[in-house]
C-alpha cells in the first residue's frame, strides 16, 4: 500500500516557525474544548484568526502525512479536528494527536494555506506542540499563494 507522501520536505533548517516563551495554552483549551478535540501523549494543534482555511500536516517518522486526506496513520496518528474548509469560523483549530504509543522518532509538522475565504491574505498562526504534557507553541504567518511551509519539528523517545 502506497502511503500519502509529505509536501515537499525540504531541508530541516528551513522552518518558519518561531518559538514563543509564553505559551497560550489557554486559548488552545478553549478552542480545542469548544470542537471536542481528543488529546494524547503526542498532540498538535494549529490556531489561527480568520475565516480562512489553513491546513495542518504532520509527517510522522516513518514518513507517512497525517492531512485533511488522511485522517488516520498507519502509525497511530490522527487528525480529528479539520475547521474552515467552508470559511466559517475566525476562531478555527485543527489538532493531530496519538493517544499512546507514539511511534520514536522525528516529526515534521507543515502549514498549508489551502482556501482564502477572508479579505485577508497574509494569515497568522500558532501551533502547540506537547509531547507527554510539555508544551512548546510555536508561531508563523503564511500567504494564499506559499506552498506548504515546514513550521517546526520535533523528537519523541
Amino acid at each position: 500500500m502506497d502511503l500519502p507522501s509529505a509536501p515537499d520536505l525540504g531541508d530541516e533548517e528551513e522552518v518558519i516557525g518561531e518559538e514563543v516563551e509564553e505559551v497560550q495554552e489557554d486559548l488552545f483549551a478553549e478552542r480545542l474544548g469548544r470542537e471536542g478535540a481528543k488529546t494524547g501523549e503526542v498532540q498538535i494543534s494549529l490556531i489561527w484568526f480568520n475565516k480562512n482555511d489553513l491546513d495542518l500536516s504532520v509527517v510522522c517518522p516513518s514518513g507517512e502525512r497525517i492531512s485533511f486526506d488522511n485522517k488516520i496513520s498507519n502509525c497511530g496518528g490522527r487528525l480529528d479536528i479539520d475547521m474552515n474548509e467552508s470559511g466559517k469560523s475566525d476562531e478555527p483549530v485543527e489538532n493531530v494527536f496519538w493517544e499512546k504509543d507514539a511511534p520514536k522518532g522525528r516529526y515534521r509538522v507543515f502549514v498549508e494555506h489551502f482556501e482564502k475565504h477572508d479579505s485577508t491574505d497574509v494569515t497568522e498562526f500558532s501551533i502547540l506542540v506537547t509531547v507527554d504534557g510539555e508544551p512548546r507553541e510555536f508561531k508563523g504567518q503564511i500567504s494564499n499563494k506559499d506552498p506548504p511551509q515546514e513550521v517546526c519539528f520535533f523528537d519523541v523517545e
